[in-house]
């Protein structure tokens, strides 16, 4: 077997495209879309698109035929009346397309009554990319929520995107559910993209920016083995931009759908009669397998200048490419997570980390060194000496990590906060 090193397998992940020099592939915009009677069609390198009139469905296939997946083009806005807590999403109706090229714009009437909603979205021959919709209201209703591949009504939204697997960065912190999950399962959930406080105990840190989905392949002989491999059977769907909004996957009877979280009724800030821009804008790649799928996705972003490439000074890479060795196994072990973790349990972790011969190049101090979260300041009484102890690492040609919530707080009067500056629901209260 041959043996990989840890340059060469951090430089085949999905996240070290960002480091990497990337072949020159302008993104197209001559390709134009094929009207033929209720449909419409694109062709890219390596999948189709189409959409039906009809039902006003897209599905992407692949080079066969085959669906990748498929879902309804109108997204679906729940609201609420001022002063109601009863919410609605009635679906519009479509009163126009226009094609432009490569570019499809979508209008809706009747939407949750009187409202108005246009979407677009563009294609070239690498990916589809969905812009953020606009939504026109005339009465004073609050914005709730807006799904993207769902249907409305005026008692729930039905979720309707339709893959055979879906791949959910840090779905769990657990390793008995796995993050591809089967459509079978009929999961009913709400999760975020990689961050915790939803239904799962969610880990942290991962992409919060997409997801991707596949269709498992189906070989009924042997000498199609190769043919399936590169067929399309996976794809990736992502944000093109941060949203103003939580970002949640949905999951219900086998289909899922993006859901925008805005809570319109609770802060007010998003009120008719007026327009609003919602939801934001997504890119779809496709690829034979998941992970290619979501490294065409970080490689289009780049080549169509959403965001910058990112260049690491030497110094940087020799930090993220150190063998690492974290206290955390020694603190779980011996009890001494959180507010546990003293003076006297750090210099053994380390004493038999030495000992043992183990060559890191990094050693990151984990959970506890803080004497309170969100102060990056450590425990001057449980921790009397931490300062000399990291002056030992240096001097012992070491790396330091030191693990942070940034966003977690526990006393805001120390941050010079007080419950004034906190968001208020709509009887005032925090």
């Amino acid at each position: 077997m041959k043996q990989v090193s840890r340059r060469e397998l951090l430089k085949s992940s999905a996240a070290f495209c960002l480091l990497r020099k990337l072949e020159e592939v302008p993104i197209s915009g001559s390709a134009a879309i094929e009207e033929s009677g209720q449909f419409l069609t694109f062709a890219g390198t390596n999948f189709v698109w189409r959409w039906s009139a009809k039902t006003d469905y897209f599905s992407i296939l692949d080079q066969q035929g085959v669906m990748v997946a498929q879902g309804p083009i109108q997204p679906a806005v729940v609201v609420k009346a001022v002063g109601s807590n009863a919410a609605r999403a009635t679906c519009g109706t479509l009163q126009g397309r226009v094609v432009r090229g490569n570019r499809v714009d979508w209008t809706y009437s009747n939407v949750n009554g009187s409202a108005r909603l246009s979407t677009t979205w563009r294609f070239d021959e690498h990916g589809v990319w969905v812009e953020p919709i606009f939504y026109h209201s005339s009465t004073v209703d609050d914005i709730v929520s807006v799904h993207y591949f769902a249907q409305g009504s005026a008692e729930s939204v039905r979720v309707l995107l339709e893959s055979n697997y879906l791949v959910l960065p840090g779905v769990c912190e657990s390793e008995a559910i796995s993050p591809i999950v089967n459509a079978y399962l009929n999961m009913d959930i709400r999760t975020s993209l990689g961050r915790a406080g939803t239904a799962l105990t969610q880990q942290w840190g991962l992409p919060v920016h997409y997801f991707a989905g596949f269709r498992k392949p189906s070989m009924t002989s042997t000498d199609k083995v190769e043919e399936e491999e590169n067929r399309t059977r996976a794809f990736c769907c992502g944000l093109t931009e941060v949203p103003s909004s939580e970002i949640f996957i949905e999951q219900k009877a086998g289909r899922s759908s993006v859901v925008f979280d805005y809570r319109g009724d609770l802060w007010g800030h998003l009120r008719g009669p007026g327009e609003f821009k919602l939801g934001a804008g997504v890119l779809w790649t496709f690829a034979p397998n998941y992970h290619e799928a979501i490294r065409k996705y970080y490689k289009r972003l780049l080549e169509g200048e959403v965001i910058p490439l990112k260049v690491n000074s030497p110094r940087k890479n020799a930090v993220l490419l150190a063998p690492q060795w974290c206290t955390w196994g020694e603190q779980i072990s011996l009890h001494k997570e959180g507010s546990d973790l003293d003076q006297a349990s750090l210099e053994r972790f380390y004493g038999d980390l030495t000992a043992s011969g183990l060559n890191a190049g990094m050693v990151s101090i984990d959970d506890g060194w803080e004497g309170k979260y969100g102060r990056l300041e450590h425990s001057a009484e449980r921790l009397p000496r931490f300062e000399q102890f990291l002056d030992r690492l240096r001097a012992d040609g070491l790396y330091i990590g030191l693990w942070a919530a940034f966003m977690r707080c526990q006393d805001p009067s120390d941050l010079g906060l007080s419950p004034h500056h906190m968001l208020r629901q709509v009887d005032g209260q925090p």
